[in-house]
């Protein structure tokens, strides 16, 4: 009931004058979603649909009955529009999906990106055990997730948002404290490129990108730093939207939801958090 009647306030909706549109103020929306299927995503695609909103559900293949079951739970008028093979670790799978996406809807008021995935802690890509957590085109698969897949994303909507004068809402953390950017920027030429092998071209493209986005030659606080990056990396390119691309017409904003508790650190985190941290459900009698 908040979040209704804000909006109502904030684009001058009489209660009284159209009750209909008062209880649903997203109707002849378009609200974009990423992560719809679960965690923060899903909670955020259901309250934008209980408002009216077309939802866009952007998920992957792995998640795709979880969509299924929350489009068939709550879907009554086809406002539901699953995208259920985005493969956010894959930069050409989304890119294919955001093509979709933009000739199906020339205006898009609403781009939520949430999908996200942060290591579990015990998973350090130092040992031998393990395998890298490597994206499909070699960078690291969470600064892809979280980051890559995000921007590309907001680029390719950028033009169908500036139709609808529309908002970019990227879901962010405070988490970000824990780094001070040094790993997103390129690195300068140091007497370390020796351990490069000059015959191995994926080598060499490794080591002219920043300490973030590799997926080889980490340091051992690569994982306790990685979903940090990812955030700060968040912030950083939402400013840049605002900054420089004044005539695009849209709002670029983050969100930190606090501590909140999902599975994003996998089954023995999603215990922990949802012990510890707040619950994301929304209530139904509110909605």
């Amino acid at each position: 009931n908040l979040a209704r009647t804000r909006f109502n306030i904030s684009q001058n909706i009489d209660h009284d004058a159209n009750q209909d549109h008062f209880h649903k103020p997203m109707t002849g929306r378009v609200a974009v979603v990423t992560g719809a299927a679960g965690g923060i995503g899903s909670q955020v695609g259901k309250l934008l649909h209980s408002l009216g909103a077309t939802v866009v559900a952007m998920d992957r293949v792995g998640h795709q009955e979880l969509l299924e079951a929350l489009i068939a739970s709550d879907d009554d008028d086809n406002r539901w529009v699953p995208f259920p093979l985005t493969d956010h670790g894959n930069l050409t799978c989304v890119a294919q999906v955001a093509n979709q996406i933009q000739r199906q809807f020339p205006t898009i008021d609403l781009l939520v990106n949430c999908a996200g995935l942060a290591y579990p802690q015990d998973n350090n890509p130092q040992r031998n055990s393990l395998q890298p957590l490597v994206s499909a085109h070699g960078r690291d698969l969470a600064f892809t997730v979280n980051y890559l897949s995000h921007v590309l994303l907001t680029e390719k909507l950028l033009p169908n948002l500036s139709r609808a004068l529309g908002r970019i809402v990227h879901v962010t953390s405070t988490f970000h404290w824990k780094v001070d950017g040094s790993e997103l920027l390129p690195p300068p030429p140091s007497d370390s490129d020796n351990d490069y092998d000059a015959s191995n071209h994926e080598d060499i493209d490794q080591r002219n990108l920043p300490l973030a986005v590799r997926s080889t030659h980490q340091s051992a606080k690569h994982v306790e730093r990685s979903y940090a990056n990812t955030k700060l990396a968040q912030l950083w390119y939402s400013r840049s939207v605002r900054r420089h691309c004044p005539n695009a017409h849209v709002s670029s904003v983050c969100a930190c939801p606090t501590w909140a508790a999902t599975g994003i650190a996998g089954e023995a985190g999603r215990d922990f958090l949802q012990r510890f941290a707040f619950s994301i459900m929304i209530d139904n009698n509110d909605s």
